[in-house]
This record gives C-alpha cells, structure tokens and sequence, in this order.
C-alpha cells in the first residue's frame, strides 16, 4: 500500500528533480501540499494530477541550481 503522504525529499525523489525544485514548487506554486505544524507533506497523486493539469514553475522562475547552470553555460 502506498504511503499517503511523503516529504518534500520523497517526492523530489521519486519525480527525479531536485529538492530545491520541489521548495521552489512549494514557495512560488499552488502544488497540493498538506502543512501539518511545520511540516509540509505531499501526497503523491494529488501532486502527479496537479503536473497533469499543466502545474509548473512560475512563468521565469529558475531555481538557484538552474541559475548556476545558465552562468556556467554561458562562460
């Protein structure tokens, strides 16, 4: 049986991104979380529906890992 909720890690991993894309999501989007105290958990197919209606990133936004790339890219 599925785990109902996960971390912000457990989901980078299993999206195969990196976790500060996953705080970025969390920061800037409206991705289906579920804050309980502190903590923000996931649950794996609201979050995977949510991609599938077209759920993404800000308009613009890069994550600092994608802006250390574009300037590394650009040397």
């Amino acid at each position: 049986m599925e785990k109902p909720l996960h971390t912000a890690r457990e989901l980078a991993a299993h999206l195969k991104i990196a976790l500060s894309t996953v705080r970025a999501y969390t920061r800037l989007t409206d991705i289906p979380r579920h804050p309980i105290g502190r903590l923000i958990r996931f649950n794996l197919s609201e979050v995977q529906q949510w991609l599938r209606d077209g759920g993404s990133l800000a308009p613009g936004h890069r994550t600092k890992t994608e802006r250390a790339r574009a300037r590394d890219d650009a040397a």
